[in-house]
């Protein structure tokens, strides 16, 4: 894909850094849904792994939240296209943050992708019934992080 995301790395609702490019990044004020991305990791090195990914997508704008609490927060205020959730994260339990968001926070088609350390079958069938879409077993395997959510901006683009 081509295309380049604009980055801004949010805590809390606090603004971390600026975006990369010079366009402004939309905020649900403005009305129509763009493909806002949400990923939400307590570790400073997926974070950084998931961005180098995301550069490959085409026209998303990034958000990355720095735990559970500000990425529920987020999601709130935000309404992304897509979340994208850490396994392991250091405030909240990854699976009850999936819960949470597909009951109250995000609209049902809206897709969220779990990245797993060492992901187990039992693992797996846990967060999908928690409400996850996909579940990528491998955090370090970008060529399946970027094959998933990919496929998955593909499709809710049509929406």
């Amino acid at each position: 894909m081509s295309g380049r995301p604009s980055l801004q790395v949010l805590d809390g609702g606090k603004s971390i850094s600026r975006p990369q490019d010079d366009a402004p990044v939309w905020h649900p004020s403005q009305g129509r849904r763009r493909r806002v991305v949400l990923y939400i990791s307590g570790d400073v090195d997926h974070r950084s792994l998931f961005t180098r990914s995301a550069w490959r997508w085409a026209k998303v704008k990034l958000l990355v939240a720095k735990g559970g609490g500000a990425g529920s927060q987020m999601a709130i205020d935000w309404k992304p296209r897509m979340v994208v959730i850490d396994a392991r994260l250091p405030d909240l339990e990854a699976q009850a943050l999936v819960a949470s968001l597909r009951r109250r926070t995000m609209a049902p088609d809206t897709p969220i992708v779990v990245l797993a350390h060492d992901g187990t079958p039992k693992e797996r069938a846990q967060f999908i019934w928690a409400g996850a879409t996909a579940y990528v077993s491998d955090i370090f395997d970008p060529v399946q992080i970027d094959r998933t959510v990919g496929m998955l901006l593909e499709i809710s683009a049509w929406r």
